[in-house]
């Protein structure tokens, strides 16, 4: 009995051996095109689960049994955003409108300093040039400027003789 027992493990082992042997083979040998078409076979499967679970969730929140899973807090409240996105488009426009008001005036100061003397010299200079010209055109020195300024801005006096017409 002995021997006999022997013999079969023997046999045994060996048949295992040519199994292993076998198996291994089978899968070094293995058509590309067959592995191809294995891995296909299991990603399409893996993708029509994922398909499901995605129908199966959307078809839930659409009855009303399971809340969006988007929304965190449990409870998506379109309105309370809007009026959220409001206010910060609104507090957002004040900011930008402060700034703007306090760039212009903070420009009309730079103006004053830095251009205002040339401004002014330029100016006066201007109003010089017409005494000098309308003492020189008529022999008297003019009384005041009202003359001036309609012969260096005639478009403000057109303007102001339509705004008195319409009035």
């Amino acid at each position: 009995q002995g021997k006999q027992r022997a013999l079969l493990v023997k046999e045994l082992r060996e048949e295992e051996k040519r199994r292993r042997n076998y198996d291994a083979a089978a899968r070094m040998e293995m058509d590309p095109e067959l592995a191809a078409i294995s891995i296909q076979r299991l990603f399409r499967g893996f993708l029509s689960r994922v398909r499901a679970t995605a129908a199966r969730e959307e078809e839930l929140v659409f009855v009303g049994m399971r809340p969006p899973k988007h929304d965190a807090r449990g409870d998506f409240d379109l309105g309370a955003e809007l009026e959220t996105a409001y206010r910060k488009r609104k507090q957002e426009q004040t900011d930008n409108r402060s700034g703007y008001t306090k760039a212009l005036t903070d420009l009309k100061d730079v103006v004053r300093e830095e251009e205002g003397p040339h401004m002014r010299a330029e100016l006066r200079g201007e109003r010089t040039d017409w005494v000098t010209h309308m003492i020189e055109t008529t022999k008297e020195i003019p009384d005041d400027l009202e003359g001036f300024y309609p012969d260096k801005f005639p478009e403000d006096e057109a303007k102001q003789a339509e705004l008195e017409a319409a009035a």
